[in-house]
């Protein structure tokens, strides 16, 4: 199967970047003014992660995103996909581990929908003068990973960042990815990047690493 070149991803997701930022950190406010006193004295920041996406997806659904609908079922702890049906390309909303797990990205568990979502082809940037590949079939598969600064105080900010995976990944390593970039509030960031092949020496790709050892479902 032909997949993407990584500069057409960030193409499909420039035009939300800064949406998906700003509703982001508006969703997280709400989360914590609602479950807050329930987390700081009892340590359950899940129920953050569930509430967050249920606030983001009302959100989204009242915003114009070009080329870009909404999935998931939220019966599912809040479950919430990004579609975008032209591309083939799909974002899944996922709470990012970096105090559980190396390199922070979650593993998909053992169901086995969840592990095929976690299973793609490389990435595959073109050089200059080349074509640039569409997917022939399937979708090409993308986690949006959000995260905060400090779990127990929401005022310490946040990061958010997407990424896309290889491999579901085994326990106690990395999930090996191929792509992660950061978003911010300008919605700008895009313009920046450079990819393998270009002048720029600065490498925005991630070291594939051996699968990692995660088997963990996370929320």
């Amino acid at each position: 199967m032909e997949v993407y070149d990584p500069a057409q991803v960030l193409d499909q997701l420039a035009p939300i970047s800064a949406v998906l930022y700003g509703d982001v950190a508006a969703a997280l406010e709400e989360a914590d003014r609602t479950v807050g006193p329930l987390i700081k004295p009892t340590g359950a920041v899940y129920i953050r992660s569930h509430v967050m996406r249920l606030s983001l997806r009302i959100r989204l659904s009242e915003r114009s995103l070009p080329g870009w609908g909404l999935g998931g079922n939220p019966a599912l702890s809040g479950q919430l996909h990004l579609v975008q049906a032209d591309s083939g390309l799909l974002l899944k909303v996922l709470k990012e581990r970096r105090r559980t797990y190396p390199g922070g990205v979650p593993p998909p568990g053992y169901n086995r929908t969840r592990r095929e979502y976690w299973r793609n082809e490389p990435l595959q940037p073109v050089l200059p003068g080349m074509p640039r590949l569409l997917p022939t079939d399937g979708w090409t598969n993308l986690l949006l990973l959000w995260d905060l600064v400090d779990a127990m105080d929401i005022d310490q900010g946040f990061t958010l960042r997407v990424v896309h995976t290889l491999t579901p990944g085994s326990y106690g390593s990395n999930v090996p990815i191929d792509l992660s970039v950061p978003l911010d509030a300008s919605g700008g960031l895009w313009e920046s990047l450079q990819f393998p092949g270009s002048d720029d020496s600065e490498d925005f790709f991630v070291d594939v690493d051996e699968p990692g050892q995660a088997e963990e479902l996370v929320v």
